[in-house]
């Protein structure tokens, strides 16, 4: 198995190309310092980043590395939510006019405050349950002014996407947890995937970046040569979900390793994908 040292941080990754794209930066200051000071950018543990404004400078410096917006809504959403992820007018609407077709999905750099208060509490009355607070991953490129933001003082900090993906939702393998009841709607549970976990055939988990992972394979092992071929599944989807997770992440040195030991990978390199994905 590989040192977990050996396995580039997530959070490193992004802070050593954020520099390649700083000028004048003074050689006795920490750089996260620096950002956080000058910039109001944070980048989390997970490699997304987190910023306070958007302007021209922040957006030159971020360049193509995804940043973490929040969307405001209510447990009473989560059930199609999960189902289908983020989509304007059915689980989106535009608050301070119900009968107008959203303008796409709602996303701000703020977890917290006045504005998005009352937002979630108007999500909350509108599709009934508790204030719930997505996080979603996305580029900067991707993102556009909110035009229906004239209720909001917010500024460089409210935007829509047309639409969200599940897997874009970061928190929601997390946020689903704490409403079992969802089940009973038809809804799954996503669990989070944890080392050494037992998984059934079908069940998706989420990554330690939130992602969701492809269903796990059939499992049969009613014979040696069924039990074999389970095995090789088994693997395989192992292997395949590390080299999308290190994708999604940006890293390309750990996709191209697990891309490179997909199809006959050792246990050193099985131990290395489930860390990666679950560690």
């Amino acid at each position: 198995m590989l040192l977990e040292t050996e396995i580039q941080t997530k959070k490193q990754i992004v802070l050593d190309d954020l520099a390649t794209r700083v000028k004048n930066l003074p050689d006795d200051e920490d750089f996260e310092d620096f950002l956080e000071d000058n910039f109001g950018i944070q980048v989390q543990d997970n490699g997304l980043i987190s910023v306070w404004f958007l302007g021209k400078a922040e957006r030159d410096i971020i360049g193509v590395n995804a940043i973490l917006l929040f969307h405001h809504t209510a447990s009473g959403a989560l059930a199609g939510i999960v189902k289908d992820g983020l989509v304007p007018g059915r689980h989106v609407v535009n608050l301070q006019a119900p009968v107008t077709k959203a303008s796409g999905v709602y996303l701000t750099l703020r977890d917290s405050g006045p504005d998005v208060d009352g937002y979630a509490r108007g999500a909350a009355a509108y599709h009934g349950g508790d204030c719930v607070a997505l996080e979603v991953r996305c580029l900067v490129k991707d993102l556009m002014p909110d035009p229906d933001d004239a209720d909001l003082s917010s500024g460089r900090y409210q935007y829509v996407l047309p639409y969200v993906r599940c897997e874009d939702i970061v928190n929601l393998g997390e946020v689903v947890k704490d409403y079992p009841c969802l089940q009973k709607a038809g809804a799954p549970c996503i669990k989070r995937g944890e080392i050494g976990m037992k998984l059934s055939s079908g069940q998706v988990v989420t990554t330690a970046t939130g992602r969701q992972t492809a269903p796990f394979p059939k499992i049969d092992t009613s014979s040696e040569r069924k039990t074999v071929n389970t095995l090789k599944r088994v693997d395989l989807w192992l292997m395949n979900n590390a080299v999308a997770e290190a994708e999604a992440r940006g890293d390309k040195w750990n996709a191209r390793m697990f891309r490179g030991n997909r199809d006959n990978p050792h246990q050193a390199d099985k131990d290395s994908a489930e860390l990666y994905l679950f560690g």
